[in-house]
């Protein structure tokens, strides 16, 4: 989405916002005169109560910033009303007053502009190594995993092509020779500039503690001894750039004020995130079957039922008793706070929020549950999902493909000769061969695909919307690019290839009929001489 449709939805909602502000604050102060004389415990203090609390917690996300803080004053006041009800009544009424004032004047005026976000870095790879062809075949292979190179002849070309062009990291030798400085000092030197931030990998054929030392004080956030590998060099660039290849954090906004739940969902839809929002809890169970997010974020008062209450009922369930739960609230105590957590919540944050807090509080947030998730789920040496969690997954596809009368298409594939690969050069290259086919994988796939590795040098793909001949020709240009990588080893450099078969839904109609037939299918391409992708047959009609 881009910023000017974010920016739009946003004032479209701001207005909406003040065009309802009069019966919302009408609806308050029918609310304060019911309350007047009441009992601290009554029905209506407590609607009074809620109504002040919405205001308060969406306000300032609106503009209106300083009628969000007068709406908290009355919140608080109520809280912790002391002994005096009759003082009480009066100040909340002079607040409700207050109110209408400050709703009359409309917006806060902005304070300060937000900073503009920096441009992303461009997505190549800058060398300065020793030998030029070491460099021009690591950045041939780079590029089978979606990298840029460009490699110079010196520290000065270096240099004049950072001012003018922003690489997404540098690969540097730590020992230049020729007379020239030293890797490290060539580092140093740009450090000291505008390239402070521009992360560094050092490759080197010293493996000891000072050339490593030398490395780090130089501002080197890796080290790579010689003889390089392809997938450990691409292991440790997608460290150092950040880069991902997985699907957008998905968020679920639960809230009674609809303008708010709308304008969240627009400002995490902004930030890359897909966001979906509730007004009604009874409908969570509901949605999370369908939406299945990463995070929930949740008021913690509703009408009809408490955040708290929502939150035990969905412990209470069994496929999403785990689903993580941020409250969002004006709730300032620190004992209800911890008492919302001990029922079963895993974070706070204290409305009004800033939009740019909220984005970077969700954020962390989604991606340190999802980190957490992918401990159970994910295999420890690719990072792709384990046999289970794929199986689950592919029930989940092929039931939302029977619902849409859509295709899904699923690929077993497996490593040709893997047994000969791990006598001839030893189980930790097998392993670094596994795990560069998991890397090509996740980089060349899309981030609705869905791949596993589903048991030693087996793989398995889910590819929704994919008929099964699409497949196939997804698959074979990935074994094209799999065959032409090379993996290091002390024995000399070498390729490996892989099989595959492809099957679909339909004509499948479950899970295990599908793996069967793609089972099937790479059966047939092993039996036909390796190294390439079969179909299953089609059944008669």
């Amino acid at each position: 989405m881009s910023a000017d449709t974010v920016a739009e939805r946003l004032r479209a909602l701001q207005q909406r916002f003040a065009d309802r502000l009069p019966d919302r604050l009408a609806e308050l102060q029918r609310a304060a005169q019911a309350a007047t004389g009441s009992t601290r415990s009554s029905a209506e203090r407590a609607e009074l109560h809620r109504l002040l609390h919405m205001l308060a917690g969406s306000s300032g996300s609106f503009g209106f910033v300083s009628l969000g803080a007068c709406a908290r004053r009355g919140e608080e006041l109520l809280r912790h009303p002391g002994h005096d009800v009759g003082a009480v009544d009066a100040s909340v009424q002079a607040i409700v007053a207050e109110l209408g004032d400050l709703a009359a004047k409309g917006p806060d005026p902005v304070s300060k502009a937000r900073s503009a976000t920096p441009p992303a870095p461009e997505p190549t790879i800058f060398f300065l190594v020793e030998d030029d062809e070491v460099a021009q075949e690591q950045i041939t292979q780079l590029a089978f995993f979606d990298y840029r190179g460009e490699a110079f002849p010196g520290p000065q070309a270096l240099a004049d092509a950072l001012r003018s062009r922003r690489p997404a990291a540098l690969v540097v030798d730590l020992h230049l020779s020729g007379g020239r400085s030293t890797g490290a000092e060539v580092v140093e030197s740009l450090h000291g500039g505008h390239c402070a931030d521009i992360p560094v990998a050092f490759v080197s054929s010293q493996p000891d503690w000072a050339a490593r030392l030398r490395a780090v004080r130089a501002g080197g956030q890796s080290y790579l001894v010689k003889p390089v590998d392809t997938t450990r060099l691409v292991e440790t660039l997608d460290l150092l750039t950040g880069r991902r290849q997985e699907s957008a954090y998905r968020v679920l906004v639960v809230d009674d004020t609809e303008e708010l739940a709308e304008h969240y969902v627009a400002v995490l839809d902004g930030a890359g995130m897909q966001a979906e929002h509730l007004t009604d809890p009874s409908r969570l169970l509901r949605c999370l079957d369908s939406f299945r997010p990463d995070l929930v974020v949740m008021d913690l008062y509703m009408p009809g039922c408490t955040g708290t209450e929502v939150v035990q009922v969905l412990r209470q369930h069994p496929v999403h008793g785990h689903t993580p739960v941020v409250y969002l609230s004006t709730e300032s105590a620190i004992d209800t706070q911890l008492a919302a957590l001990r029922v079963g919540g895993d974070d706070f944050l204290t409305k009004p929020i800033d939009d740019t807090h909220l984005v970077e509080a969700v954020r962390i947030r989604a991606a340190r549950f999802r980190a957490l998730n992918e401990l159970v789920s994910r295999d420890s040496l690719t990072g792709l999902l384990n046999h289970i969690h794929f199986k689950l997954a592919l029930e989940r596809e092929v039931a939302l493909a029977h619902r849409r009368k859509a295709t899904v298409a699923v690929v077993m594939l497996d490593i040709d000769h893997f047994k000969s690969v791990n006598d001839t050069y030893g189980h930790p290259v097998g392993d670094r061969v596994i795990s560069g086919l998991a890397r090509l994988l996740a980089q060349r796939l899309r981030a609705t695909d869905i791949a596993a590795r589903y048991g030693g040098e087996e793989f398995a793909i889910i590819l929704p919307d994919t008929s099964a001949e699409q497949a196939r020709q997804v698959v074979d240009e990935l074994r094209k690019q799999f065959a032409a990588v090379q993996h290091a080893s002390t024995q000399g450099a070498f390729r490996a290839t892989f099989s595959a078969g492809v099957a679909s839904v339909p004509p499948n109609d479950d899970m295990q009929s599908v793996l069967d037939d793609a089972d099937r299918a790479l059966y047939l391409a092993k039996r036909a001489g390796r190294n390439q992708v079969a179909l299953a047959p089609v059944p008669a009609d």
